[in-house]
């Protein structure tokens, strides 16, 4: 990190740019995943997704001339990885999106930070929530209640299961940042490209056994597939090489503030672009979820760091 980066009134205008353009990336995938259901199933939209990363993120790695690691303890850990934090919650989020719209999925994983903290401390034996980690995460929880609030049933089905579906992604988002933790220091090039590879692994053949023949692959070139592609190439391939070139020349604190960001503007595109109808509790719920996080991070440190990871995982 380059000193004097870690604030961001000292941070150059082209990391802003950088934060931005992962902003609308990331922002703008639940918008994607709208767009593809209409001709694709989550399954199938998850393997391409995965497939078109791979690819890309395969020439990277070849023109960077990287290595892989060895070491058959870093390897399962990386398949831990890849599953938690790529190919589950890939599909999960996009078969939640089949039940509820994608500003309300924009939201619901805004949690994803918080659930950061709470699997670091079951998982971790030096893990501990501090006061105001606590305090956050409560905070945030109410929101997400708030949000379920109206759907709530047993046994959950419709707009209820989609939103379960949707946060139970982002707790898998939150499971892989505590896994990765237990990674020796590898290239960002070569973790991004094992992760993606062993999910599209899993989930392609998953795809081919299971999702009825008469589903396209390439079904013409039109605003489903194109959604597809992007959010191969773009959210989940290239935002990683900006993600790590920002962390790298900033902090873990100034890019933490994607997480404020992020869902304000799922939740706009849905809502605007869209035309998506908002419960009237979904901007006070993201308020409280995104004070949460506030809280929870406690102006840097530890919590900051876990919290810019988990965006990182979430790619």
């Amino acid at each position: 990190m380059r000193q004097g980066a870690a604030h961001s009134s000292a941070v150059p205008l082209r990391y802003w740019l950088g934060l931005l353009v992962l902003v609308v990336v990331w922002g703008s995938s639940y918008a994607l995943i709208e767009n593809a259901l209409e001709v694709l199933n989550p399954l199938r939209i998850t393997a391409l997704r995965l497939v078109l990363a791979a690819a890309l993120l395969g020439v990277i790695f070849a023109l960077r001339g990287s290595r892989l690691p060895r070491g058959t303890r870093v390897w399962v850990r990386l398949v831990a990885v890849s599953l938690c934090g790529h190919g589950l919650p890939f599909l999960l989020i996009s078969w939640g999106q089949t039940l509820i719209d994608s500003a309300l999925a924009g939201i619901l994983n805004a949690f994803m930070p918080l659930s950061v903290l709470v699997c670091a401390r079951l998982l971790l034996p030096n893990e501990h929530l501090s006061r105001g980690q606590a305090l956050g995460f409560v905070i945030g929880f109410v929101g997400v209640v708030m949000l379920l609030a109206p759907t709530l049933g047993w046994p959950p089905r419709g707009a209820l299961a989609g939103q379960l579906a949707v946060l139970a992604g982002a707790a898998s988002y939150g499971l892989a940042v505590v896994l990765a933790r237990g990674l020796p220091p590898l290239d960002p090039s070569v973790s991004s490209l094992i992760v993606v590879v062993l999910a599209a692994a899993v989930m392609l053949p998953a795809d081919l056994i299971l999702t009825p023949a008469g589903q396209p692959w390439w079904p013409g070139w039109n605003l489903a597939l194109a959604s597809v592609v992007f959010l191969g190439l773009g959210s989940t391939a290239l935002a990683s090489v900006v993600y790590f070139y920002v962390l790298r020349e900033t902090s873990a604190a100034f890019v933490a503030t994607m997480n404020y960001l992020i869902p304000v503007w799922a939740a706009l595109l849905g809502a605007l672009v869209l035309g998506e109808a908002l419960p009237v509790t979904a901007w006070p719920a993201l308020a409280l979820v995104l004070s949460g996080i506030a809280i929870a991070q406690g102006g840097g440190g530890r919590a900051a760091r876990l919290v810019a990871a988990a965006r990182r995982s979430s790619t």
